[in-house]
């Protein structure tokens, strides 16, 4: 892997292998609940709506993560096809990877190198104008405020020819919603000083202080459960569909907010395997970058294809392989 520092953070930029996509080591994660696709045919009176699990990819071990201000990355995401059952989606949640610490430790071990800590800096303007939640500066222990959108795109195919492997794959169609939300994103705990957990900084990324220490170990990043409300009587869907999460950062998005921040250091997490439904891209992903190494297809041996598409949310369908970006689909029926 190659890692670049931007003020103290640390931020991929390189590939994990030649036709690897970039993703970033990361902790356990709490996953989004419910793994069964089971509907529940008895229901009290009292209860407003049957509710339904109907895709699965968000799990409790949460391993990497796809970076967006690290990466030239706008848009992340995936093909997914749904178990049978209801088709009125409610919600989405998705797994995000916080890198970004609230605050480090009173002392900073000899030869190593703080990341930043967000606690007391300015924030910025808001995206799109209005008051900024977070305040002047960043103040709330328990993480910062950013909008991010859930775009769902009807399942459709199209011709990838410069590509490692041309042929026909999964592609995003026709719009079918975008919801934008302001979300409270958790910070990644205050680094650890332990023995061990140095030891992994001074392996893993050059003595930047960043391992948090874990009841299960040490580990990097925050991952935490966002979910998306879709509009009221949910959104009526096929048997599958593209879903994307977007979100501007510094110097990537569809509006480049053009000041640091911790969301630079806001990743959208992957996992290994789907729980409920399946995985309509199988070794692929659906990503925009600007960066031809962020997608694996772009790749002919260790050497970049020429002409390869960037710059649009498409299927990158090589290079994935044993990752699946972490999403859950609950879809719903009103009660008489």
């Amino acid at each position: 892997m190659i890692f670049t520092r931007k003020r103290g953070q640390r931020l991929l930029a390189g590939i994990a292998a030649a036709g690897a996509p970039l993703l970033l080591a990361t902790a356990v994660a709490s996953p989004a609940q419910a793994s069964s696709a089971a509907t529940t045919a008895l229901v009290p009176s009292a209860f407003p709506s049957i509710n339904q699990v109907i895709y699965d990819s968000t799990s409790p071990d949460v391993t990497a993560s796809q970076g967006f201000q690290c990466c030239g990355t706008g848009e992340f995401g995936d093909a997914v096809r749904f178990t049978t059952g209801l088709r009125k989606l409610t919600q989405v949640t998705v797994e995000v990877d916080d890198w970004a610490v609230y605050s480090n430790p009173s002392a900073i071990p000899a030869g190593y190198t703080a990341v930043t800590p967000w606690k007391g800096q300015a924030t910025g303007a808001w995206p799109g104008g209005g008051t900024n939640p977070n305040g002047t500066t960043y103040s709330n222990s328990r993480g910062f405020y950013w909008p991010l959108t859930l775009n769902l795109y009807a399942l459709s195919t199209s011709t990838l020819s410069d590509v490692t492997t041309p042929g026909t794959y999964p592609a995003a169609g026709t719009p079918i919603t975008s919801v934008t939300q302001t979300v409270l994103i958790p910070w990644q705990p205050t680094p650890s000083t332990s023995s061990k957990c140095l030891k992994i900084d001074q392996s893993d990324f050059s003595s930047y202080l960043q391992a948090w220490k874990s009841p299960s170990g040490c580990e990097f990043g925050a991952p935490a459960d966002i979910t998306f409300n879709l509009p009221a009587g949910g959104v009526k869907v096929s048997d599958g569909l593209v879903w994307g999460v977007a979100f501007d950062t510094e110097s990537w998005g569809s509006n480049p907010v053009g000041y640091d921040g911790p969301f630079d250091s806001l990743n959208i997490a992957v996992t290994k395997s789907v729980r409920v439904g399946k995985d309509a891209n199988p070794g692929g992903a659906f990503l925009d970058s600007t960066e031809a190494a962020e997608y694996g297809s772009c790749f002919s041996g260790t050497s970049l294809i020429s002409g390869c598409p960037t710059g649009t949310f498409r299927n990158d369908p090589n290079g994935w392989a044993g990752y699946v970006p972490a999403a859950q689909f609950t879809a719903s029926i009103q009660l008489p």
